[in-house]
């Protein structure tokens, strides 16, 4: 079994800073991390390019036909664009201020989002991690494979891994967002069903 640590270092030095999550606001990074549900980040640039600003109370004043043309490219676009207006409607709450949120404990605001129609566990870590800067793991298919690759014992619920790894880890939201990119990074070459094993850096000395 490789220690998390080892493996951070060994995907840090074979990749290096990923610069995660790739947004220019705090909307862009959280409407992303929504249509990135089920597809490719190809697909969610595409969908991203299509909005002329990433402005909570324009985006709600778009009709439905509107906001679902804009991410279509994204897929599932009838649910998304639900989840969307959804999620924004709760942020218009705090005046789409992630200041008004800092006192908020991570559990509490967490609670909150999983509340939001559409909002699983997975993109609602993805924004605590990336938008409101909270250290929790956000636990993907990458990871669990990457868990199972390098002999972890096999843990049923999404919770289960996420407290597993960060009881291994500092609570740090660098190195969350750092070691959560880098994964994604080094599994869309070796963690997928046609994944290619020559020369994985995890298993191949530096």
């Amino acid at each position: 079994m490789i220690k998390l640590d080892i493996i951070y270092k060994k995907l840090y030095q074979t990749y290096g800073p990923q610069h995660w999550w790739p947004a220019d606001s705090d909307l862009e990074m959280m409407i992303g991390a929504i249509l990135v549900q089920n597809t490719s980040w190809v697909n969610v640039e595409r969908a991203l390019k299509n909005f002329e600003s990433f402005n909570g109370a324009t985006i709600l004043n778009l009709s439905s036909d509107e906001l679902i043309e804009k991410i279509r490219p994204a897929g599932f676009f009838t649910r998304k664009s639900q989840t969307i207006r959804n999620l924004l409607l709760w942020f218009q709450t705090y005046n789409y201020d992630k200041k008004q949120l800092k006192m908020k404990a991570t559990e509490e605001l967490r609670r909150e989002l999983l509340s939001i129609s559409g909002i699983g566990p997975e993109t609602c870590d993805c924004i605590l991690l990336y938008c409101f800067e909270r250290p929790v793991f956000i636990v993907d298919s990458y990871l669990k494979r990457l868990l199972s690759r390098c002999g972890y014992p096999q843990m049923t619920t999404y919770n289960l891994i996420q407290d597993y790894v960060m009881a291994q880890l500092p609570q740090d939201v660098q190195l969350f967002q750092e070691f959560h990119a880098l994964i994604v990074t080094y599994g869309k070459t070796y963690l997928t069903p046609k994944r290619i094993i020559t020369n994985d850096p995890l298993f191949h000395s530096q």
